[in-house]
């Protein structure tokens, strides 16, 4: 996303880190793709209907998937900055992230 400001520009990158918010069998109140939180408290059962630790349509299909499918976004999201990245003419480049990343 590229934003012109009166003095400068900045380019925008988005990133998504979930993948370091996924750790199957060691943090479960941390692990999105736990049926513990999901659903539950990163899944709401009311807007995500299903017996929990699924995305379905988006995301992973079931838990066992969930932390590789989290690692390949990640993967794409990094090879897709690092081919982008350079081709920023902007003053600023600004990498926007989900924690802890």
């Amino acid at each position: 996303r590229t934003v012109q400001y009166k003095n400068f520009k900045a380019d925008f990158f988005f990133l998504d880190g979930n993948v370091y918010d996924t750790t199957p069998g060691t943090m479960a109140s941390h692990d999105i793709c736990s049926k513990i939180s999901n659903p539950g408290l990163h899944c709401e059962l009311a807007n995500y209907p299903g017996d929990g630790a699924t995305c379905a349509v988006t995301g992973p299909l079931d838990q066992p998937s969930c932390k590789a499918w989290f690692k390949k976004l990640w993967e794409d999201n990094v090879k897709w900055l690092k081919d982008n990245l350079p081709k920023s003419d902007a003053e600023w480049q600004l990498l926007v992230n989900h924690y802890p990343a």
